[in-house]
């Protein structure tokens, strides 16, 4: 996260469902929605408020 935008790469959980995963696209605007690719493999996107920045992700390796 750089002057409050997500970053590519950024690791994030999303609020309201606990999931997590890693922001697939840069956010160039803080009005820009923020495209995450979710541990499922599924990419959404979120509005940036829905987002919490995650020092203590743990990607799903499957096992």
């Amino acid at each position: 996260m750089k002057n409050g935008l997500f970053e590519y790469g950024d690791q994030v959980t999303i609020s309201a469902t606990d999931e997590k995963g890693i922001v697939n696209t840069q956010q160039l605007n803080e009005e820009d929605a923020v495209e995450v690719k979710l541990n499922s493999g599924e990419i959404k996107q979120y509005d940036a408020d829905d987002l919490e920045f995650d020092l203590d992700f743990q990607p799903d390796t499957g096992e």
